[in-house]
Formats: structure tokens, C-alpha cells, sequence
């Protein structure tokens, strides 16, 4: 993955589950992270659905950079699915 301000991490595909629309991924080899557990889903919410992305990551200390990713991450994703 190589995000917009240049960082590459490399993701590691942990499972995935096509009938409950389910991946989980993991970076294990970032300096930076000494923990990071990812899931995204896609659940039926009404007549739509609805983009679940849970994170877990140490140190904590990257929260806002974190944070920040995900956001980039979210607007990215909304304008191609429009």
C-alpha cells in the first residue's frame, strides 16, 4: 500500500471472507508499528449498507497519524464508489 504522502507499508492478507463481505489484513514488517490488526466489512444496513473498518494498532503514540490514514482512506473510497 502506498499512501498519499508517499509512506509504503506492505499488508498482509490475514482472511477473507466473501459471504460475510469480511478481510482482515495485518502490516508485520513497518519500524514503526509494533502491533497493527485490521477488519473491513461491508454489512446490510436497511436498504443500503454500511463500510465497518476496525484497527488495532500500538504504539499508541501513531494515533493521530492513524487516524489521519483512515480518513484519507474513507475520502478515497467515497469518491470512487461514488
Amino acid at each position: 500500500m502506498t499512501f498519499a504522502n508517499g509512506t509504503e507499508v506492505r499488508e498482509w492478507l490475514v482472511s477473507s471472507n466473501d459471504d460475510a463481505r469480511r478481510l482482515v489484513y495485518a502490516i508485520l514488517d513497518h519500524p514503526k508499528i509494533q502491533h497493527y490488526s485490521a477488519a473491513a466489512q461491508v454489512v446490510e444496513d436497511g436498504d443500503g449498507c454500511r463500510f465497518v473498518w476496525t484497527v488495532d494498532f500500538l504504539p499508541d503514540g501513531m494515533a493521530g497519524m492513524q487516524a489521519a490514514s483512515m480518513e484519507a482512506g474513507l475520502a478515497a473510497m467515497a469518491k470512487a464508489l461514488g
